[in-house]
């Protein structure tokens, strides 16, 4: 299983655009036989905070972190997120 970790604020302008990339990746994945899943983090909340300390993520956004098995392979910063990036990483 992979899941797909998007952080993001209500106030960022370029979050919606990243929202709709990686879930749109996550059902192409899915279509495909991967088992893709998303998590949505609001980066702007307490804990949104602690998750993106768990993950080692940074505080800006938007950014994406890809989980195979447990294991965090892959962190991609707002210049990195494309459809293109993330199927390549799945």
């Amino acid at each position: 299983m992979v899941i797909l970790t998007i952080f993001t604020t209500p106030t960022c302008p370029k979050c919606a655009h990243a929202k709709e990339v990686v879930c749109h990746c996550a059902d192409t994945a899915n279509k495909q036989g991967k088992h893709v899943e998303v998590e949505m983090i609001d980066a702007s909340t307490n804990d949104g905070l602690m998750r993106a300390a768990e993950l080692n993520v940074g505080l800006t956004v938007p950014k994406v972190v890809i989980n195979h098995n447990d294991d965090i392979d892959t962190h991609l910063g707002v210049n990195d997120i494309s459809e293109v990036r993330i199927l390549s990483l799945l």
